[in-house]
C-alpha cells in the first residue's frame, strides 16, 4: 500500500456457516501478527459487497490479507464463497454539507462491511441501517462502517452530529463513534456517543459537537466490536444522520424568580419552515444540556414564555431553550441563572 491515500478491499460473499463456526477477514503487516477486520457467521444465501477501509495500513509495503475459516468440529455447512476481490485506492467526489443520510438510496455514501439496509422498524422512511446480517458477532471481532468522503470544517460555527441508534449490544460488545484527523491512520472517539454491553433501547437521539474540529479535514467512522473471545448476539440500528453547522438558537432573554416559580422569556426562532419545536431544560449546576431535566416543550414558534413551578424556596436553578430543526438537531440558547425567592425572618 505504499503511495497510497485511501486504500479500500472490495469483494462479494456469502456463507452458510454451522453454530460455532466462524469466517475471518485478517490483515497483517508482518505475516505472524494478525488483525480481524470483518467476519461471518450463521447463515446469509445472497451475495452481498462487502467494503473494507484499509486506511489504517497505508503506507505499508506488504500488506498480506487472508480470509481464515474455523469450525469447532461439531459439524460443518457450505462454508464461504468469496467473488470479485479488489484493492484500489479510493477516490471520493467532494461532499456537500450540510449532509444528510436516511439510508433511503441504499449505502451509496459508505465504506461498509456487514452493516446492511433494511426495512426493519426504520425510525424515520422506510429503511435504516443494520449493523449485523445475522445478528451473532463472531468472537474478537470488530466491523466498521466509514463515512465514504473526508469533511473539511472550515467556514462553521459549530458543526453537530446527530442520528438514532436503536438496538441491543450483548455481554462484552461495544459501540463507537470515532475521528480521524490524519486520514484514517488513527482514530479517537466522540466518547459522548459511546456505547457499552447492556445497552438495549427502541430508538434514541443521539448528538455531538464536531467543534474540537474545526478548520481542520476529518474521516468518520461507526465501530462495533467484541472481545474475551466472546460471540454475542449483538445488532444495533441507525437512522436519520445528519451533519450540519448548529442551526440558529434563541436568545434567553431574562428569568424573574418567585417564591416556588421561575417565569422564562426567549426570543422566537428564526428558522421559519425548518423549525420543530422548543425544549426547555433546567439544571441544579452550570452547563446545561439535553440530557438534564425537561420541564417543556412547545412546537408553536410564536410560545415564547414559560413558567416553571414546584420549585424549592430558595435554591439556585439554571435553564436554557433548545431550538429544535426538522433534522432533530438542538441548538442551545444561552444559560441563564436565578435564585427562587428565600424567606426572609421573621416569618
Amino acid at each position: 500500500l505504499s503511495g497510497t491515500v485511501w486504500p479500500v478491499l472490495r469483494f462479494w460473499d456469502r456463507h452458510r456457516l454451522a453454530d460455532n463456526d466462524w469466517g475471518y477477514l485478517e490483515v497483517s503487516t508482518d505475516g505472524s501478527s494478525w488483525t480481524r477486520i470483518y467476519g461471518v457467521a450463521g447463515i446469509r444465501t445472497d451475495w452481498a459487497e462487502q467494503v473494507v477501509d484499509l486506511s489504517e495500513w497505508k503506507g505499508q509495503p506488504n500488506l498480506r490479507i487472508r480470509f481464515h475459516l474455523m469450525t469447532d468440529g461439531s459439524g460443518t455447512e457450505d462454508g464461504w464463497s468469496i467473488d470479485d476481490l479488489s484493492v484500489a485506492d479510493h477516490t471520493p467526489a467532494p461532499l456537500a454539507w450540510p449532509f444528510q443520510e436516511n439510508f433511503e438510496n441504499g449505502l451509496t455514501h459508505w465504506l461498509h462491511a456487514s452493516w446492511k439496509v433494511s426495512t426493519n422498524l426504520p425510525y424515520a422512511g422506510s429503511n435504516c441501517l443494520h449493523s449485523t446480517s445475522g445478528n451473532r458477532l463472531p468472537p474478537t471481532m470488530q466491523f466498521s462502517l466509514v463515512l465514504d468522503h473526508e469533511l473539511v470544517l472550515t467556514n462553521l460555527i459549530s458543526p453537530q452530529l446527530t442520528f438514532w441508534l436503536s438496538g441491543t449490544l450483548d455481554y462484552y460488545s461495544r459501540f463507537r463513534v470515532q475521528v480521524s484527523t490524519d486520514g484514517g491512520l488513527n482514530w479517537g472517539e466522540l466518547s459522548a456517543l459511546n456505547q457499552e454491553s447492556g445497552f438495549s433501547t427502541n430508538w434514541i437521539r443521539q448528538q455531538v459537537s464536531l467543534q474540537p474540529y474545526l478548520n481542520q479535514t476529518i474521516r468518520l467512522r461507526f465501530w462495533i466490536y467484541d472481545y474475551y473471545g466472546s460471540a454475542p448476539f449483538t445488532d444495533l440500528a441507525l437512522d436519520k444522520l445528519t451533519l450540519e453547522d448548529v442551526p440558529t438558537p434563541v436568545v434567553l432573554a431574562n428569568v424573574t424568580p418567585h417564591l416556588k416559580t421561575v417565569d422564562l422569556n426567549w426570543t422566537p426562532s428564526t428558522l421559519g419552515d425548518a423549525f420543530q419545536r422548543y425544549e426547555v431544560y433546567r439544571a441544579t449546576h452550570s452547563s446545561v444540556t439535553f440530557n438534564d431535566t425537561l420541564i417543556g416543550v412547545f412546537t408553536d414558534f410564536s410560545v415564547t414564555n414559560f413558567t416553571d413551578s414546584g420549585l424549592s424556596i430558595g435554591a439556585t436553578y439554571y435553564y436554557r431553550v433548545f431550538t429544535v430543526n426538522t433534522n432533530d438537531t438542538f441548538a442551545p440558547s444561552n444559560e441563564r441563572m436565578t435564585t427562587t425567592v428565600p424567606v426572609t425572618l421573621p416569618l
